[in-house]
């Protein structure tokens, strides 16, 4: 078993225990591994008031991705974007 078809079979295996937890961020992770767009595009709208609702940034930014709605998905980036701050150590003396 070579090394991608081991991440492959793991993630697989993720995903299928993802859904019987009803474990929305571990089913998104595992699809965008996979790269099961059209499964991953499904299940994002099938949550998606919930992810609207509860979901975390990057989750929104998939959700606005995979339905191609552009200007919540740039605002949604600016929010983030704004979220991080950058900090300056200087060192110990």
């Amino acid at each position: 078993l070579s090394e991608t078809e081991l991440a492959q079979r793991l993630f697989e295996a993720a995903y299928r225990s993802a859904s019987e937890e009803n474990d929305l961020w571990w089913q998104i992770r595992a699809l965008q591994e996979l790269g099961w767009q059209d499964e991953l595009k499904e299940v994002l709208i099938q949550h998606q008031s919930e992810i609207e609702e509860t979901g975390t940034s990057l989750l929104r930014e998939a959700l606005y991705q995979a339905t191609g709605e552009k200007d919540k998905l740039d605002e949604e980036r600016r929010r983030r974007a704004e979220g991080i701050r950058i900090e300056r150590f200087s060192p110990q003396e």
